[in-house]
């Protein structure tokens, strides 16, 4: 049995979640569309590796202070039936299913919050889910996270810290497999003995045919 770890913006999700889930709250009122336009814009530095991703997510996360988490949980699940459950990628699916039937142990490796997590990992049935996890007040979000942040080399300390976990001290990242779009997840691909560039953003393409790393490209 190998560990396979899949990332979610464009991999296995056609956009990118934190877009998506703005959308969610400007139809609930919460949110305007210049929040969108910023939302883009910061995917668009994000996706060339230019931005300081802390910043923007303690600036995103610092408005649900205060907010009780079983809110979230319920937010969570009405955002991934209205905007994410059509939202994957066919071949993204079927990967998942390729993997299943091998017997691989699924893992969901993002940095999107746990909550996000929580209902894509339920249906597209994985083995567990790692993301950026949220400090509790009494069972009110502090609107700050629990480090590290499931980001770049954050993302290489989850996926090892489960490993410990779920299969011993012994188990280790070169015999897991990893796909991902992003640059941003370099780490993660450098540590993991089988990776895979799916869909990958100009940066990654260029770094997957330097160093010989399989590319696969889905359709939107």
């Amino acid at each position: 049995m190998r560990h396979v770890f899949f990332d979610l913006d464009h991999t296995l999700l056609k956009g990118n979640s934190a877009n998506l889930f703005i959308r969610f709250q400007i139809k609930r009122g919460e949110l305007g569309w210049t929040d969108l336009a910023r939302g883009l814009y910061y995917t668009l530095l994000y996706r060339m590796n230019r931005i300081r991703i802390e910043d923007v997510t303690a600036s995103f996360l610092g408005r649900y202070a205060g907010v009780p988490e079983e809110q979230v949980l319920g937010a969570s699940q009405e955002w991934f039936d209205e905007f994410v459950r059509d939202a994957f990628y066919e071949e993204g699916i079927a990967l998942v299913e390729e993997h299943r039937a091998q017997g691989d142990h699924l893992v969901l490796l993002t940095a999107s919050t746990v909550y996000a997590c929580m209902p894509i990992a339920a249906h597209l049935k994985l083995h567990h889910y790692l993301g950026t996890r949220l400090t509790l007040a009494d069972g009110l979000l502090t609107g700050a996270i629990e480090p590290p942040l499931c980001y770049g080399a954050g993302k290489v300390e989850h996926a090892r810290a489960y490993l410990r976990e779920a299969a011993g001290e012994a188990a280790d990242l070169r015999d897991a497999v990893f796909y991902t779009d992003s640059i941003t997840d370099l780490p993660m691909l450098e540590a993991v003995g089988h990776p895979v560039a799916v869909n990958p953003d100009p940066l990654l393409a260029r770094e997957a045919r330097r160093r010989g790393w399989t590319i696969r490209r889905f359709r939107r």
